[in-house]
C-alpha cells in the first residue's frame, strides 16, 4: 500500500494509532540507533527508556522506530490538519490555489517587499488567506453591528495579521531558500540576472503543483504551519474580543477612544506561550501607549498593595519610594500603561536611581523574584520600573544530589541560586569560554556593545538566485531601556554602586524590622497565578531556532529526535524529566515553554494543567514566609557578599576604590590586642563553621571567569583557590593548634579531591572539573596531590601512579602550559621536591618525569617565555619558577639544549636589567620570584642556582629594608604575605641579619592591616575568598609559618615539610 504523503508527518505517538506496524516486516534499526545513540553519549542509556516510556509500550514504542514502512489502520479517521491541507493544497478546484500574498497583508507590508522575502508566503498563501478569512467572519459575527464597526475590526485584523506572517515566515524560509537554490544548481530558473531568477522561482511558488510536491517533500513543514496559523489565530481573536469588550474601561483609562485612534499594534513584543499568545504593544494616534499582556494580573495588583505598604516604612527612613506601571487588572490578562525610558537631570537623580535598584532587590529577594533582566527593567528617570512581576515566590525544586557531585558543592550551588542572584537583576555573564567573555544581561547591566558569543545564521545576498543562510558570529547586544542616563549620556555604573549597596541594605533592614505587618501582607498572594522559571528561555529559543531546519521537516520523528535534545540534562536534574514532556509540546507548538504555579499548592502547572504534582518541597507562599524569618544579620553580611562578588562584573569596577572589609560577612572580629595565636585560631574556627556539606566539604568563593569576569562558584579542587589550598592550610594549624579535629578535617578535604581526580582519570567524564585538565602546582592536578601527601592523604608512590595515569590519559590541553601554577614545571618540581629527601622513589618517576619534560619543551617551543615582559623574573608564571626544573632534573633527564637556552637568557636579563625590575615585587610575576628561586634552590641543596642568585637577592633585599614597598594586596600569590613567607624562609636558612629585619618589618606590616581589619585579598572590590593564593586564608598562612616551631609545608615554594626539617 502505498502511503498518503502526510503519514510521515505523524508522531511517534500518533504512529501508533495510524499504523499497522504490528503486522510489518519492513523494518530497520537505523533510526532507532539514532534516537538511541542521542542520549548513550550523554553517558546514561536509561534517559531514552524514560523518554519512550511516555509514549506508550516501549517494545511497541521500538517497533514503531524500527518502521521502514506499514500500511494504515483503516480503523481510524484521518486527522483534521490532513483534511484542511488535502482542501486547500490538493483538491481539484480549490479557489484559493493561487493565494494573494499582498492581498493578506494590505495594511502592513509594502507591495515591494513582497518581491523579497515576503514572497516566501506564496508557499503559505492557501491556509494564510483561509484562515484569515474564517476569523474576519467569527469577529464580525460576534462583535460588528454596523459597517463602521466592520471596518475597524479589519483593520485590527490586519495590524495583529502581521503576527502570523511573520510566525509563518520563520518556519518555511529555509526550505524554500535551499529549493531555491537546487532549483538554480539544476537549470530551472528562467532569466538573465540573480534578480529574474529569483522573481522566476518566486512565481513557480504561486504554483499548486510545486506547492504539492513541497508538501510531499516536507510533511512536517506543512503540518507546522497549519497548526502554527490556528495556534496565531486563535490567539488574534481573543486579543481583539478582549480589546472589543474592555473598550470603556480602556477609555476611562486612556482619556480617548483605543479602538478608533490605534495607529499600530505590534505583535512581537515578546516570546509566544501558551498557543502563541504574546505581548502586543498598541500605539495610538496621540502618541500613548498601551501594553497588553495575556496572562493572570492578579500578582501586580497584589504586588502594587504590597510596596505601598512598603513605601510608608521606608519613608520613615527617607529612602526614595517606587514608580509602578498603572494597568487595569481583569483577572486572567490586563492592559498596562507603557513605562518610557526617561534620562535623568542630576546627579542626584541617578544616585536615587541606585538607591531604588537596591531597595528593588531587597524586595525582590525576600519575594523570591526571578527572571528580572535587562528587558524587564526600565529606567524611567530616576525609577527604576519592574515592569514583568510573573516570576516571584521561586524557589528550587528538591533534587537529590548527584552521585557525581560532592554534596558541598551541591549545597553552595544551591546557596547561590537561593541568594540575591536569583532575581536576574546582579551581572552574572552568560555562555562565556577562555577567548570568549561572557554576556551580561542583567537589570542593572546588560551594557550595549557586548559581543554574543556563538555563531547565528542571517540570510545574505536575498533578492537573487543565490539567496542563502550564512554563519556569522558578529553580534552585539543592543543598547537596552534598563541603564539609568544623565541628560542623555552614558552613566558610569560603577560609580554608584555604594547607592545601590545602601538600597539594598535599608530595604533588607525595613524587612528585618517590620516582619510582623509585612508577613500579615504577604497573605496577599495567596489567590496569584505565577510563573516558574524552569530553564533559560535562551535554551528554548535555540531549540526552536534550529528545529527549521529542512532535514527535520521531512519525517516527524527527526524533528521529535531533535526537540528531545532537551532529555539530555535530566541526567544532572532528574526533576526535568517531570517537565520536559510540556517543554516538547509547547515547543511542537512553536511556543517558548510556560509553567506555572499557585503560593498554596506545591504542584507545578502547564497550560493543560498539573505537569507534576509535589515538585516543591513547600508550598510556594510557606517557602516564602520562612525566608521572611529567617532574615537576619548573618544572612545580610552574606547576600552583601555575593552582591560585591557579583558587582566585580560591573563595567569599570577596577578602577573603582576598594572599601574596607569591615562590614562583609567573612570580615572577622578580633581586638587590636588580639595575639597572632588568636587571629590564627579565630580565622581557622571560621573557615571551619562557615564550611557547606556533610561528607564533602566545600565554600563559597568567586573564581576568574572569561576575560576580566568572575563567577560566583563552590570553591575548585585547587591549591591556588580552592580545597587543596584549605586543606593544607588546616593541616598546618592542626600542627600550630595541636588540634586532632583540624588535621582529620585536612584529611577528609584532600581525600575528597583525590577521589574525584581518581574517578576521572579511570574515564568516568562526570567528575571533570577544569582544574584537572591543568598539570600545574597551584591551580592544576600536581597541586592536589602535593597537598594530599603533605597531608598524609597519599604515599608518595600512590601519588606518583596518579601522575602517570594523567600523563598518559589523553587531555584536552589550553595551549603554552610551562609555568609552575598551571603547567609541566608544576609537576616536575613537586616530584623534583619528593625525590630530595626520598631518592628510592628515583625509579618509579622516571617515566613521569620523562613524560613531563617532553610536553615542559614542547610548551616552551611553542611559546618563548621571554616574549612576555612581565613574567620573566616570577616564579608561579614566569622563568624562575623554571629554573628547578633546569637545575634539580639533571639526573633524570639528560640534557635539553631549550632549558639551557632558558637558564643562560635568564642569568643574563638578571645581570643586565634586573633593577628596572623593582617596581614589581610579587611571586607569581615580579622579583620575589628570584627570592623564591634562590630560597628553594637553598633547600634542594642546589649549590649553582643559590650562587649564581645570591648577589641579586642581596641586592632586593637592601632595596626592600630601605624602602618596604607599598604592595597592591595583601595575597598570597602577589601581595605582602607572599613575600613575608619567602622572608621567613630566608631567616631561617641564612645567618644574615637583613632577612630577619626585613621579615620583622613585613610581619608587623601584615599584623597591622589584620587589627586594623584593612587586609586587602586583592581580588576586585576586596572580597574575602577562602582561598589560600588568592583569599583570607593566604594572609594567614605566613603568621603560621612565622610562629610555629616546626617548619609547615611551603606552597610558594613547593616543598614539603620534610624537605625543609633539615636546613634550619
Amino acid at each position: 500500500m502505498v502511503l498518503p504523503w502526510w503519514s510521515k508527518a505523524l508522531t511517534l505517538s500518533e504512529r501508533l494509532i495510524y499504523l499497522d506496524y504490528k503486522n510489518s516486516q519492513d523494518i530497520s534499526t537505523c533510526r532507532y540507533d539514532k534516537w538511541r545513540d542521542s542520549v548513550v553519549a550523554s553517558g546514561d542509556v536509561n534517559i531514552l527508556n524514560n523518554r519512550l516510556k511516555h509514549y506508550g509500550n516501549i517494545s511497541d514504542v521500538k517497533k514503531v522506530l524500527c518502521l521502514n514502512s506499514a500500511d494504515l489502520n483503516q480503523a481510524v479517521d484521518n486527522p483534521e490538519w490532513v483534511e484542511v491541507i488535502d482542501n486547500l493544497y490538493f483538491a481539484p478546484n480549490s479557489p484559493l490555489d493561487e493565494g494573494d500574498v499582498y492581498g493578506l497583508t494590505s495594511a502592513t507590508i509594502a507591495k515591494s517587499d513582497v518581491a523579497s522575502d515576503y514572497g516566501w508566503l506564496f508557499f503559505a498563501a492557501p491556509i494564510l488567506n483561509f484562515e484569515k478569512r474564517l476569523l474576519r467572519k467569527s469577529l464580525i459575527a460576534d462583535l460588528a453591528s454596523n459597517d463602521e464597526d466592520i471596518e475597524i475590526l479589519e483593520s485590527l485584523l490586519d495590524q495583529v495579521w502581521l503576527g502570523t506572517i511573520h510566525r509563518s515566515l520563520e518556519l518555511v524560509s529555509r526550505v524554500l531558500i535551499l529549493e531555491l537554490n537546487v532549483s538554480r544548481v539544476r537549470g530551472e530558473l528562467a532569466g538573465n540576472t540573480p534578480e529574474e531568477r529569483f522573481q522566476d522561482f518566486l512565481s513557480k511558488l504561486k504554483s499548486k503543483s510545486y506547492k504539492r510536491e513541497l508538501i510531499r517533500e516536507y510533511p512536517v513543514l506543512a503540518r507546522r504551519l497549519y497548526e502554527v496559523i490556528i495556534s496565531s489565530c486563535n490567539s488574534h481573536e481573543e486579543f481583539i474580543k478582549r480589546l472589543w469588550n474592555d473598550r470603556e474601561k480602556l477609555r476611562d483609562f486612556l482619556g480617548t477612544d483605543p479602538i478608533k485612534n490605534i495607529s499600530s499594534i505590534d505583535v512581537g513584543a515578546g516570546d509566544t506561550h501558551n498557543g502563541g499568545r504574546a505581548v502586543h504593544v498598541i500605539k495610538l494616534d496621540d502618541g500613548k501607549r498601551l501594553v497588553y499582556k495575556p496572562r493572570n494580573s492578579t500578582v501586580d495588583y497584589v504586588f502594587q498593595r504590597f510596596c505601598e505598604m512598603l513605601e510608608g516604612l521606608l519613608k520613615a527612613k527617607n529612602c526614595p519610594i517606587f514608580n509602578l506601571p498603572k494597568f487595569i487588572h481583569m483577572g486572567n490578562y490586563g492592559w498596562f500603561e507603557f513605562i518610557d525610558f526617561e534620562t535623568c537631570s542630576t546627579v542626584e537623580e541617578v544616585h536615587n536611581f541606585y538607591i531604588r535598584q537596591g531597595v528593588l532587590l531587597s524586595v525582590l529577594y525576600a519575594l523570591g523574584g526571578s527572571d528580572f533582566h535587562f528587558e524587564n527593567i526600565i529606567a524611567s528617570g530616576e525609577f527604576p520600573v519592574p515592569v514583568d512581576l510573573e516570576a516571584l515566590f521561586h524557589q528550587q525544586p528538591d533534587v537529590k544530589i548527584p552521585d557525581f557531585v560532592s554534596d558541598g558543592d551541591f549545597l553552595v550551588r544551591h546557596l547561590i541560586n537561593d541568594s540575591v542572584l536569583q532575581v536576574g537583576l546582579l551581572p552574572v555573564p552568560m555562555w562565556g569560554s577562555q577567548s570568549t567573555p561572557g554576556v551580561d544581561f542583567s537589570g542593572l547591566g546588560g551594557k550595549p556593545g557586548q559581543i554574543i558569543p556563538g555563531t547565528r545564521e542571517v540570510v545574505v545576498d536575498l533578492g537573487g538566485d543565490k539567496t542563502r543562510f550564512e554563519s556569522t558570529s558578529e553580534a552585539t547586544l543592543q543598547k537596552q531601556r534598563n541603564r539609568p542616563s544623565l541628560n542623555d549620556a552614558e552613566v558610569d555604573a560603577s560609580l554608584y554602586l555604594e547607592s545601590f549597596k545602601s538600597g539594598f541594605t535599608t530595604g533588607y533592614q525595613v524587612f528585618i524590622e517590620n516582619r510582623t505587618p509585612i508577613l500579615q501582607e504577604l497573605k496577599a498572594f495567596t489567590d496569584c497565578e505565577l510563573r516558574y522559571i524552569v530553564r533559560h528561555t535562551a535554551t528554548y529559543a535555540k531549540v526552536l531556532a534550529t528545529s527549521y531546519h529542512p532535514d527535520l521537516l521531512r519525517d516527524y520523528l527527526d524533528y521529535e529526535l531533535h526537540l528531545n535534545s532537551l532529555w539530555a540534562a535530566t541526567r544532572e536534574d532528574k526533576f526535568l524529566e517531570n517537565v520536559v514532556l510540556s517543554e516538547v509540546d509547547a515547543l511542537s507548538n512553536g511556543d517558548i515553554p510556560f509553567f506555572k504555579y499557585k503560593p498554596t499548592e506545591k504542584n507545578l502547572y502547564d497550560s493543560t494543567g498539573i505537569v507534576c504534582a509535589d515538585y516543591f518541597k513547600y508550598c510556594p507562599i510557606t517557602f516564602i514566609e520562612n525566608r521572611i524569618k529567617n532574615l537576619n544579620d548573618k544572612n545580610l553580611l552574606q547576600q552583601q557578599w555575593i552582591i560585591n562578588a557579583a558587582l566585580n562584573n560591573v563595567d569599570n569596577i577596577a578602577a573603582a576604590t576598594p572599601k574596607n572589609n569591615e562590614h562583609q560577612y567573612n570580615s572577622l572580629i578580633h581586638s587590636p590586642t588580639s595575639s597572632v595565636l588568636d587571629i590564627i585560631d579565630i580565622y581557622a574556627q571560621y573557615l571551619y563553621n562557615s564550611s557547606v556539606g556533610e561528607k564533602d566539604k566545600s565554600w563559597l568563593t568567586t573564581l576568574p571567569g572569561s576575560g576580566s569576569q568572575w563567577t560566583i562558584a563552590p570553591t575548585s579542587s585547587s591549591l591556588y583557590n580552592g580545597k587543596a589550598g584549605i586543606a593544607l592550610f588546616f593541616h598546618s594549624a592542626a600542627e600550630l593548634l595541636n588540634s586532632n579535629k583540624y588535621k582529620v578535617f585536612a584529611e577528609s578535604i584532600a581525600q575528597v579531591s583525590v577521589e574525584s581526580l581518581c574517578k576521572y582519570l579511570q574515564g568516568n567524564e562526570l567528575f571533570y572539573q577544569p582544574v584537572f585538565n591543568r598539570p600545574g602546582a597551584h591551580d592544576g592536578i600536581s597541586g592536589i596531590l602535593y597537598t594530599a601527601v603533605e597531608t598524609g592523604t597519599l604515599q608518595k608512590a600512590e601519588a606518583i601512579h596518579i601522575f602517570h595515569k594523567y600523563l598518559n590519559k589523553k587531555i584536552d590541553e589550553p595551549e603554552f602550559q610551562y609555568d609552575v601554577i598551571a603547567g609541566y614545571a608544576g609537576i616536575l618540581n613537586v616530584i623534583n621536591s619528593w625525590f630530595l629527601d626520598d631518592p628510592a622513589i628515583e625509579k618509579s618517576i622516571v617515566e613521569v618525569t620523562e613524560l613531563a619534560s617532553q610536553r615542559l619543551i614542547r610548551a616552551l617551543e611553542n611559546k618563548w617565555p621571554f616574549e612576555v615582559d612581565d613574567i620573566i623574573y616570577g616564579f608561579g608564571h614566569g622563568v624562575s619558577g623554571l629554573l628547578s626544573v633546569i637545575e634539580g632534573s639533571t639526573k633524570l633527564r639528560g640534557d635539553v639544549e631549550i632549558l639551557d637556552n632558558i637558564q643562560g637568557r635568564y642569568y643574563r636579563t638578571l645581570d643586565e636589567e634586573f633593577d628596572l625590575e623593582l617596581k614589581n615585587i610579587s611571586w607569581c610575576r615580579g622579583s620575589a620570584g628570584v627570592l623564591a628561586a634562590y630560597t628553594r634552590s637553598c633547600y634542594m641543596r642546589d649549590k649553582d642556582t643559590a650562587a649564581r642568585l645570591s648577589e641579586h637577592v642581596r641586592k632586593l633585599t637592601t632595596h626592600i629594608n630601605a624602602s618596604l614597598p607599598s604592595f597592591s594586596s595583601d595575597s598570597f600569590c602577589h601581595g605582602l604575605s607572599g613575600l613575608l613567607s619567602i622572608y621567613h624562609h630566608l631567616r631561617k636558612i641564612s645567618d644574615s641579619e637583613i632577612y630577619s629585619e626585613v621579615h620583622s618589618k613585613l610581619f608587623n606590616s601584615l599584623i597591622k592591616n589584620h587589627k586594623e581589619k584593612t587586609i586587602n585579598c586583592g581580588l576586585p572590590s576586596n572580597i574575602y575568598t577562602p582561598g589560600l593564593f588568592d583569599g583570607f586564608t593566604g594572609t594567614i598562612y605566613p603568621l603560621m609559618e612565622t610562629v610555629s616551631e616546626k617548619p609547615l609545608s611551603a606552597p610558594l615554594l613547593l616543598l614539603g615539610a620534610e624537605n625543609i626539617k633539615g636546613s634550619w
